[in-house]
């Protein structure tokens, strides 16, 4: 799915569309609208909306690829000191998200930019409202009923064919990044925790 030549292409300025504004979906008593053709909304949201799915094909932020790349640069800048086991599981996190069937947090921030609701102004994206919306449908609805809706079901088409209960993976996952982070920041896992305190 490769936005920009269809992005770039255009030639008038300011871009106005040809797509048609639809009602998408209600949740939480809010009707959020979508442009008919995906591939041809407003360059603001189009250009919002290919960084996170971008980030939705890798599985990971570009916050995440950069805290990571800065660990990695943290441990390998003493040469004489370069600690092999965190390098270890630095590099096993990351293998592991190429796994993750797709990452929820990441879905949510892509169907902000594609949902929109009658505040908004279509030819644009604000990225605090945004995650207004996203608050609201979370508080809605379970990561089930939400992604489970026809609309949401086009944006990421791969989740019809899933088994998965949503709710529970969204949860692990949420538990897997957490200690993500904490291995990125130095945080020792309590289990990690323990084996250092049994050395000692």
């Amino acid at each position: 799915m490769n936005l920009l030549p269809r992005i770039f292409n255009r030639t008038k300025l300011p871009f106005t569309t040809e797509s048609r504004i639809i009602e998408a979906f209600t949740c939480g008593g809010a009707t959020y609208y979508q442009f008919d053709d995906a591939f041809n909304m407003p360059n603001e949201r189009a250009l919002t909306a290919l960084t996170y799915y971008e980030e939705l094909r890798m599985r990971c932020t570009r916050e995440f690829l950069q805290a990571h790349c800065e660990a990695i640069e943290g441990i390998l800048s003493d040469p004489k000191r370069i600690n092999i086991p965190q390098l270890a599981i630095l590099n096993r996190q990351l293998k592991e998200r190429l796994d993750w069937i797709f990452e929820p947090d990441i879905a949510y921030k892509l169907a902000s930019v594609v949902y929109f609701d009658k505040t908004e102004n279509p030819y644009r994206y604000d990225m605090k409202y945004g995650q207004k919306k996203i608050e609201h449908w979370k508080k809605t609805k379970g990561v089930d009923d939400f992604f489970l809706q026809k609309p949401l079901l086009a944006l990421i088409p791969f989740l019809k064919d899933s088994e998965l209960n949503l709710e529970i993976y969204s949860q692990v996952l949420e538990k897997a990044t957490k200690l993500m982070w904490d291995n990125i920041s130095g945080k020792p896992s309590a289990k990690q925790k323990q084996e250092n305190s049994a050395r000692n």
